[in-house]
């Protein structure tokens, strides 16, 4: 449960490429069980997208 409630905190855009498999491919379930940053901007930076 935790683990899906912190994907509703992320950016509209990467839940959506999550979704889609369009994300890039370096990126793994385990990225988004790390800390990252509340501000989409900052997000984007972090994930790379």
């Amino acid at each position: 449960m935790t683990r899906v409630m912190r994907l509703t905190l992320l950016a509209p855009d990467i839940q959506e490429a999550t979704l889609d498999s369009t994300h890039p491919a370096h990126l793994t379930p385990a990225d988004f069980m790390d800390p990252f940053p509340h501000l989409w901007e900052l997000q984007r930076k972090q994930f790379g997208l």
